[in-house]
C-alpha cells in the first residue's frame, strides 16, 4: 500500500515538472552596425491570459499581450522606440525582440524572458553578443637580450565576440616594417636579430576588424663587442694596477736605501 502511495507521488511530480513551461534564449552574436534579432521559444502555446516580458539588464524593454488576438498587443520602451520591433509567432510559441536600427556596442548584455500565465511566472535569460573590432592589446612589454633575442609579452583585450589573434610587426625606427608574427596567445620569443634598436608593433585581429596597435620599443646589443669593451675596461685597470703596485715597489726600495745610506754615514 505503502507502495502504491509512493508511485502516485512520484507520478504528481512527473506530471508537475512537465506541466512547467520551458523558456529559452540562446545566446545571439550580431555584429555592431547591423540588424538582428535575439529569439525566445516557449514550449507550449501562450493563451489570452499570459503576457510575455523582455527585459535587458533589468530594465524593461517590451510587453506582449492580447494573445487571444489575431494581433496581439506591444508595448515598447519609448528609449527604444524605433530601434527595436517586438513580436511573437502566430502559434504563440516563439517570440524575438529585432534590433532594425542596427545594433550598438551599449546594447550587449544580459536579456531577460518572464511569462505570466495565469497566476504562474516563468523566467530565463541569456546574453547577446554584439561583435566588433577587438580592444587593443595592453602592458606591451619587450626585453632584449645580448644574445640578440627579444622576449615580448602583453595582455589580450576584449575579443568582441569574434576569436582573435595577435601580429607582431617589428622594424628598424624611420624604416619600412620588416617582418612580422602571428601569435594566438599572449607572449612571443623572437630570436637571431641584428644588433640595432627595433620598434615592435602589436595588433589584435578578429574576424570583424583589427585594433589600434601598440608599440614598444627595444635595443640589442652587440654581445662580442661589450665583452671586448669590457676586457678593455679590466685591462686598463690591470694596467693600472701594475704601474702603481712598481711605482709603490719603487718608492720602497729607494726608502730602503736612503735609509741604509744615512745609518752608514751616522757610523
Amino acid at each position: 500500500m505503502e507502495n502504491k502511495s509512493f508511485q502516485h507521488q512520484l507520478f504528481i511530480l512527473y506530471a508537475l515538472a512537465f506541466a512547467q513551461v520551458q523558456l529559452q534564449i540562446p545566446p545571439a552574436y550580431i555584429v555592431k552596425n547591423t540588424t538582428g534579432c535575439l529569439n525566445i521559444s516557449i514550449s507550449e502555446n501562450v493563451n489570452e491570459n499570459s503576457s510575455l516580458w523582455i527585459m535587458f539588464n533589468e530594465v524593461f524593454l517590451c510587453n506582449l499581450t492580447n494573445f487571444d488576438n489575431p494581433d496581439p498587443s506591444v508595448d515598447i520602451n519609448a528609449n527604444y522606440k524605433g530601434r527595436i520591433q517586438c513580436s511573437v509567432t502566430e502559434s504563440y510559441n516563439k517570440a524575438s525582440i529585432c534590433f532594425t536600427m542596427g545594433v550598438k556596442t551599449s546594447d550587449a548584455g544580459i536579456y531577460d524572458a518572464r511569462l505570466f500565465k495565469d497566476s504562474d511566472e516563468f523566467i530565463t535569460n541569456n546574453t547577446l553578443y554584439v561583435k566588433d573590432k577587438p580592444e587593443s592589446p595592453q602592458n606591451l612589454s619587450v626585453i632584449c637580450s645580448d644574445a640578440r633575442n627579444a622576449a615580448l609579452f602583453w595582455i589580450p583585450g576584449s575579443d568582441r565576440g569574434a576569436h582573435q589573434k595577435f601580429v607582431v610587426t617589428y622594424n628598424i625606427p624611420n624604416i619600412r616594417a620588416q617582418n612580422n608574427h602571428t601569435v594566438w596567445g599572449n607572449s612571443l620569443m623572437i630570436s637571431n636579430l641584428e644588433r640595432r634598436q627595433y620598434v615592435f608593433s602589436l595588433t589584435a585581429i578578429n574576424a570583424i576588424g583589427e585594433s589600434k596597435p601598440v608599440q614598444a620599443r627595444c635595443t640589442i646589443k652587440d654581445l662580442d663587442e661589450e665583452s671586448c669593451l669590457l676586457s678593455r675596461f679590466f685591462g686598463s685597470l690591470f694596467g693600472l694596477f701594475l704601474l702603481i703596485s712598481v711605482g709603490l715597489f719603487s718608492f720602497i726600495v729607494v726608502a730602503i736605501k736612503r735609509k741604509q745610506i744615512i745609518i752608514y754615514k751616522c757610523k
